[in-house]
C-alpha cells in the first residue's frame, strides 16, 4: 500500500511538473518561427513601421496589376499567417491573388518572425496586428471599413480579435481553428487536455469572435486538414453573425488550400471581395 502511495504521489509531482513548464512555455509552443529566408519579399515593397510599444514590424506589400499610383491602393486585403509561417512565405499566394481578383495584398510580420527582433506573444502579435491596419490609414488612406482581412490558421485568431475592435469589409478565413483551447485538447488529450484549457494565457476562440463581427465572414478549409480538421472551420461559419459563403475543399490539407481548390477558390475568394448584404 505505501509502494502504491508513492507511485501515486511520483506522478501526481510529474504531471504537476508538467502543467508549470507548460505554463511557462506555452507560448513558444503556440509561435514557432522558422528560419528566416536569405532573400525577403521578392517580388513585394517591403514596409516598416513600429508597433505602439516600439517594437519595429514591416509588411510586405504586392500591389494588384492595375494598383495605380505608388501612393494610392483603394482595394486592400491585409493577410495575417499562421504560427510556422513567414510574410514571404505567402508571396507567391499573394501574386496570384492579386492577379486573380485584382486586389492589391499586404502581408503582415509579426515580432519574432521574420529576422524581426521581440519574442512573440498572444497581447504582443494582437498589438501588430492594430500597428499594421495604423500605418495602412496613415500612408494609403484606408480606414478598416476598405479593408478585407485575410487569416490562415493561427492568423484566424488575430483577424478575428481585431474586426471584433474595428469595422472592416469582410473577413475572409482559411483553415482556422475553433479555439486554442480545442487545439490544446487535441494535441495534448488526457490528463492534460483537462487542465491546459484553464490555465492557458492564449485567449484565442475564432468560433467566439465571430458572433459579435458586423461583416461577412467567408471560411474555407481543407477535408483532409490535420491541424484544424474541417469540423472547426465549419462551427466558425456557422458561428458567426454575419455569413458569406463557406468552402469545403475536400482533398486539401493545412497549407495547400488554394492550389487544391485552384479556380473554385478563386472564384469563391472573388465573391467574398464584392460588395454585397450578408446571407
Amino acid at each position: 500500500m505505501a509502494s502504491f502511495r508513492r507511485v501515486v504521489l511520483a506522478l501526481a509531482a510529474v504531471f504537476a511538473a508538467a502543467v508549470v513548464v507548460l505554463w511557462v512555455v506555452q507560448e513558444r509552443l503556440v509561435f514557432v518561427p522558422p528560419p528566416t529566408p536569405v532573400q525577403q519579399g521578392r517580388g513585394a515593397t517591403r514596409i516598416d513601421f513600429m508597433s505602439t510599444d516600439g517594437q519595429p514590424l514591416f509588411g510586405l506589400l504586392v500591389r494588384a496589376p492595375t494598383g495605380g499610383p505608388p501612393g494610392v491602393l483603394d482595394r486592400l486585403i491585409l493577410h495575417f499567417h499562421g504560427n510556422g509561417d513567414l510574410a514571404d512565405s505567402w508571396i507567391d499566394w499573394a501574386r496570384e491573388a492579386a492577379g486573380q481578383t485584382g486586389w492589391s495584398l499586404f502581408l503582415a510580420e509579426y515580432r519574432g518572425y521574420g529576422g524581426l527582433p521581440g519574442r512573440p506573444t498572444y497581447d504582443g502579435v494582437i498589438q501588430d496586428g492594430r500597428a499594421a491596419l495604423a500605418v495602412l490609414e496613415a500612408r494609403y488612406g484606408l480606414t478598416p471599413g476598405e479593408i478585407v482581412l485575410y487569416g490562415h490558421s493561427l492568423g484566424s485568431g488575430l483577424a478575428t480579435q481585431l474586426a471584433v475592435e474595428q469595422g472592416v469589409r469582410a473577413v475572409v478565413l482559411e483553415a482556422p481553428f475553433t479555439s486554442a483551447a480545442d487545439v490544446i485538447r487535441r494535441t495534448f488529450g488526457p490528463p492534460l487536455s483537462w487542465v491546459l484549457p484553464f490555465i492557458s494565457r492564449i485567449d484565442i476562440a475564432p468560433v467566439d469572435q465571430v458572433r459579435s463581427i458586423d461583416a461577412p465572414v467567408w471560411v474555407v478549409c481543407g477535408g483532409e486538414d490535420e491541424v484544424a480538421p474541417a469540423w472547426m472551420g465549419r462551427s466558425v461559419f456557422d458561428a458567426a453573425l454575419r455569413k458569406g459563403e463557406f468552402l469545403l475543399v475536400p482533398e486539401a490539407r493545412h497549407g495547400n488550400v488554394a492550389e487544391r481548390g485552384g479556380d473554385q477558390y478563386w472564384e469563391w475568394l472573388g465573391e467574398a471581395l464584392r460588395p454585397q448584404v450578408a446571407r
